[in-house]
């Protein structure tokens, strides 16, 4: 049974950060509405919102996919990311800055961009530095490994979190403000900013918060209305199921949910079809297994708990189980009976294909937009097939979820089910 978490990006802040903060920064730091819209979006999009973001880290540093050297390009991406980034997590910004000139007005989505290897870099500082190996998806190697850091259980999503290592965000809120302060100034027009300390006595609230209805109060009380952003974000909702949705991704909308990707066998494509179909729809996410409720061996119930657990549309409540690194426990499992006992509680969308992100297979050829992506896997002792799905749901954007399917007697069956993050 493979559970476990794949930590490609073991520390990374999420939207409340790179959208939000952000964005409220610029304001602080002299900029317009508009502008810090613009700084806070190039910030955001590097993680997901344009169309290069529907690239797979499992297809690049898993499945051999990797046609046009994008591990290596990932290799340098981790190197701008890590700790101790130094100079490399801000020479995107040098550059920019020194080159911006006459063409500033026109450089902020640029700018929010750079913005965006300096603050991850910080991310990873103070975070826990248990030292792991390379993860690998049954039985397949990762390139590039991930950084010596927390892998799974109670800290998959532990070191994205303000609330988790406050004088990391601060510090990091911080060189994000110098950096806006030194941004040229826009058709001549000079640019009037808060001191630090005055905006340092400001983030308390914001470090601390530790749910998204949290999140939210503070940046109503800070001027920003709309907090859609924080849709999907890995802190529990609150109070309150969160119900606001974002506009600020822009990415093309599925016709189908089907696959139609090229060169997978058609009973592979029927199967998988058929299973998201099942998990996704509007009955209990476990028959999808084809077994009633308690039945099956212990690997089949924990793999029936955690279909249930992805299938919450408050993703931050059920983050820790879903990436739970071994079996479930008997007080896990009744944490998941738990949470899973209202069906209210699942994601619900109103096609199908509303239910993923749309997906890129890496090809030699211009491929279709994709709801999964499916790879061979090293078949069985016995010569078996084997088979990985990989998808995105809309409810838990900074995960991949992969999906093992083998075939024993000429009948095809999910068999595990992994959570990797990917931001």
């Amino acid at each position: 049974m493979l559970a476990s978490a794949l930590p490609f990006n073991a520390a990374a802040w999420e939207a409340d950060v790179h959208f939000g903060l952000t964005r409220w920064l610029a304001v602080q730091a002299g900029f317009s509405a508009p502008q810090a819209d613009a700084i806070a979006t190039g910030n955001q999009r590097v993680d997901f919102g344009a169309m290069e973001t529907m690239l797979l880290v499992t297809e690049y540093a898993c499945t051999g996919a990797d046609a046009e050297g994008r591990a290596e390009a990932a290799h340098a991406a981790r190197r701008l990311h890590a700790p101790g980034a130094g100079e490399a997590s801000t020479e995107a910004l040098r550059t920019l800055l020194r080159d911006a000139g006459p063409k500033a007005g026109l450089l902020l989505l640029k700018f929010g961009e750079a913005l965006h290897p300096l603050q991850d870099a910080s991310a990873h500082e103070g975070a826990d530095a248990a030292g792991i190996g390379a993860p690998a998806i049954a039985g397949l190697p990762c390139d590039p490994p991930p950084p010596a850091a927390a892998s799974g259980g109670e800290q998959a999503h532990r070191a994205n979190l303000t609330a988790a290592r406050p004088a990391a965000a601060l510090a990091m809120a911080r060189a994000s403000l110098e950096w806006l302060q030194r941004y040229p100034p826009i058709a001549d027009a000079p640019r009037v900013a808060a001191d630090w300390p005055r905006v340092e006595a400001q983030l308390g609230g914001f470090l601390t918060a530790s749910t998204k209805a949290a999140k939210a109060a503070w940046f109503r009380e800070h001027g920003m209305e709309d907090t859609g952003f924080l849709e999907g974000i890995s802190l529990p909702d609150g109070a309150q199921p969160w119900t606001a949705t974002w506009s600020g991704r822009r990415l093309p909308r599925l016709q189908e949910a089907a696959s139609t990707q090229h060169g997978v066998p058609e009973e592979v494509r029927r199967f998988f079809d058929d299973f998201f179909a099942a998990w996704l729809g509007d009955g209990d996410p476990a028959a999808a297994l084809g077994l009633a409720s308690g039945e099956g061996t212990p690997a089949q119930r924990d793999l029936a708990a955690r279909l249930r657990l992805w299938r919450l549309h408050d993703h931050g409540a059920a983050a820790a189980l879903a990436h739970a690194p071994s079996a479930l426990t008997r007080a896990q499992l009744q944490r998941v009976d738990a949470l899973a006992r209202d069906r209210s509680a699942y994601a619900r969308y109103p096609r199908l294909a509303d239910a993923f992100f749309p997906l890129m297979a890496i090809e030699s050829y211009a491929p279709p937009l994709l709801p999964y992506i499916v790879r061979p896997l090293p078949a069985l002792a016995d010569g078996e097939p084997r088979m990985l799905a990989i998808a995105k749901l809309r409810h838990a954007p900074y995960d991949e979820l992969l999906l093992v399917a083998q075939r024993r007697a000429g009948r095809w069956s999910v068999v595990s089910l992994q959570g990797a993050r990917d931001h």
